[in-house]
């Protein structure tokens, strides 16, 4: 945390012990390095920002981007090697670097496979939704999109691929270029191993895996069908910019064992996948969802995909989101009796007490009534085999129920907390909050 406010930046212009970049290289676009690396030494454009000894800057006044794609090539890290062979990268062997530019043909060669390399590897980089340029799944793209989802996750994987070997390859000219213009022909070779090349190649898990990530996005209202990029991440909440697939109203979408909520997360990403692909392949849509998802014998794919938010979706969330979810999984405890997801940006002091009215009480009365049936088959002169069976079902059904009392104890006490949270105070500080309630994370 960083106190900008104008007293404090009077003191970091005022005061040498701060330490403060010079004000005129703020927010400059420029080409950064890390000053520690295990990876050798790389460079990455970066926008207009501030920074420090942690990340230095060059600015280079024209051909930045000839200078990128030379910064980047095996000659550079071979002569930062002969500088510095430690992990830190002094400001001063930077300095040191000797830019040998060719004639106008082969600059313009670099920049253009320079400018390339950039679009391959910002396209890799925005598909995924931690990207703040992340503007929808890329199934969904016009290149990629068919109304068969294998077809689609075929293209996606195919066109990943492409790009990776097309980055590849670009890099190897570059260095062939710079080996040449440099005279490095008997010392480097300009292969680059494929470990090396820093995009990833879609595979159908992560394809999944990840448009059903977009999916419960688009029903929290993070996206929406009609608007790329991040529609709603706090402030004042516009229903009216979700027409072609509607919005989760009341931010409270239940994960459930049984089929006891026509809005739980199944249905609701059923409906999506419909919207999205149309009802003609729906059946077939969803069987290949659930395959790739680990659908087992004898299983449905809606019980399949149910198992998967049970038990899984909430890990791969975590995982996107470096362990700080924006989606917060409130679950009962060990039985996993009752759960729901809601999109902490929705929150409200009054969530949990729609939480508790809404869904949980809901629940208990709907497994009361199960227990009541199981004991009228046990005490009423069923078969052995259905009053063995009853049984068993009566022994787990007991434990949920005992579950759900102690869950709606606690949740009763925070409900009447009225809680409120401040986004500007982070996910983790904000979770704790909910201490009990809430899934835990790592």
């Amino acid at each position: 945390m960083v106190d900008w406010s104008p007293e404090a930046r009077e003191f970091y212009r005022n005061n040498p012990t701060a330490n403060l970049l010079n004000e005129k290289y703020w927010f400059r676009d420029g080409l950064s390095y890390n000053g520690i690396s295990n990876r050798g030494f790389s460079v990455r454009r970066v926008g207009k920002n501030i920074y420090d000894k942690g990340g230095p800057t060059i600015h280079p006044k024209k051909n930045w981007e000839y200078i990128l794609g030379l910064l980047n090539s095996k000659v550079v890290d071979e002569i930062m090697n002969l500088y510095n062979p430690t992990l830190n990268y002094q400001v001063q062997d930077v300095k040191d670097i000797p830019i040998v530019f060719g004639d106008n043909e082969l600059i313009s060669k670099v920049e253009r496979l320079t400018l390339e390399n950039i679009d391959i590897s910002k396209q890799d980089w925005d598909s995924y939704e931690y990207s703040f340029d992340f503007k929808k799944h890329p199934l969904l793209n016009d290149n990629i999109f068919d109304e068969h989802i294998s077809k689609s996750v075929r293209n996606l994987i195919e066109f990943s691929k492409q790009q990776f070997i097309k980055l590849k390859y670009n890099e190897e000219q570059l260095n062939q270029i710079f080996i040449e213009l440099y005279g490095f022909q008997n010392e480097l070779t300009n292969v680059v191993d494929e470990k090396d090349v820093t995009i990833s190649i879609f595979d159908e898990e992560v394809s999944v895996k990840t448009f059903i990530s977009y999916a419960v996005g688009c029903m929290f209202g993070r996206y929406s069908l009609d608007v790329e990029g991040i529609v709603y991440a706090g402030g004042q909440f516009d229903p009216e910019k979700y027409k072609t697939y509607n919005v989760d109203k009341d931010n409270i979408i239940p994960i459930i064992a049984g089929s006891y909520f026509e809005d739980d997360i199944v249905s609701q990403f059923i409906d999506f996948v419909k919207v999205n692909f149309g009802e003609k392949n729906l059946i077939e849509n969803m069987e290949y969802i659930a395959g790739i998802l680990g659908k087992k014998n004898g299983e449905t794919s809606d019980e399949a995909l149910k198992r998967y938010f049970l038990n899984d979706f909430f890990k791969d969330h975590k995982q996107i989101f470096r362990n700080r979810p924006i989606y917060w999984l409130f679950t009962s405890g060990k039985q996993k009796a009752f759960n729901c997801l809601i999109y902490m940006h929705r929150y409200d002091k009054s969530t949990l007490s729609r939480i508790r009215t809404d869904y949980l009480h809901p629940l208990q009365m709907r497994l009361d009534a199960e227990r009541k049936s199981l004991l009228e088959v046990i005490e009423g002169g069923g078969t052995a085999k259905e009053i063995s069976n009853a049984k068993k079902e009566l022994k787990q059904l007991d434990l949920k129920i005992e579950e759900l009392k102690v869950y709606d104890e606690l949740l009763h006490h925070m409900a009447d907390m009225q809680i409120e949270i401040d986004l500007d105070d982070g996910v983790a500080v904000n979770y704790a909050k909910f201490n009990g309630l809430l899934a835990k994370l790592d």
